[in-house]
């Protein structure tokens, strides 16, 4: 669920600037709390992926309404609320998330890395890694690839990463090859994997799982109702 200005939008390839109110076969609202409500009591979710996109863009977020949802509805919690710097970290965000996502997209501190981990354990820390264009959105140097940053956040102590083409993002078409190519070749670190963007059908989650995806991010195909509530019942049992 990604939130901009107060309301959940449809992102469709990263392009934030024609971000709209999202529109949905399970509801006519693009309210926060309406859309999770909807997931948690028509689709049967338990948890949520939030992308607080004001606060990534460096704007004040919408902390307010993503709190809300965690108290009304108690659904398990992935937060993105932009991490830059150690400051970000702060305890309303620590206590509110279950797991917290450190994107590369905004990231700029090792230290907020190592501050999140001791702040929420290894196991509830999440680095997205945020590719867009031609590659890496990566505020570090001296990574030519997505695949030196994987390996070198896991020897920091990261065992969690989100794959994220923001190329896909919304667009129906299915993950891309080079997610592919990247989860692939990261089976020899022992990571808990998610990814996201383009997922379409119930046959793109079964390939991401053989592949070794541990998780999905689903939006797009929920809310044009391409994947049903058989379809997440399935998914459930892989």
């Amino acid at each position: 669920m990604d939130i901009l200005a107060g309301q959940v939008v449809h992102g469709v390839r990263g392009e934030r600037e024609f971000y709209k109110p999202v529109e949905s076969v399970l509801t006519k609202s693009s309210f926060p709390l309406e859309i999770a409500s909807v997931f948690k009591n028509k689709l049967g979710l338990d948890e949520l992926y939030v992308a607080d996109l004001d606060a990534i863009q460096g704007s004040s977020g919408n902390f307010r309404i993503i709190k809300e949802i965690k108290q009304v509805l108690s659904m398990k919690m992935i937060l993105d609320p932009g991490i830059r710097a150690p400051k970000d970290l702060s305890q309303d965000v620590v206590a509110l998330a279950d797991g917290i996502i450190l994107g590369t997209e905004t990231l700029k501190s090792w230290q907020a890395v190592r501050d999140a981990i001791v702040l929420k354990g290894a196991d509830n820390v999440i680095v997205s890694i945020d590719i867009k264009g031609p590659g890496l959105l990566c505020n570090f140097d001296g990574f030519s690839s997505a695949q030196e940053l994987v390996r070198e956040m896991r020897g920091r102590g990261v065992k969690n990463f989100l794959i994220l083409d923001l190329d896909k993002v919304g667009t129906s078409q299915g993950p891309s090859q080079r997610t592919r190519e990247l989860i692939a070749g990261s089976r020899d670190l022992d990571l808990y994997i998610i990814t996201g963007g383009g997922i379409n059908a119930l046959e793109d989650v079964t390939a991401l799982h053989e592949l070794g995806v541990s998780a999905v991010l689903i939006a797009t195909a929920l809310h044009s109702g391409k994947i049903s509530n058989r379809d997440l019942e399935s998914i459930a049992r892989l």
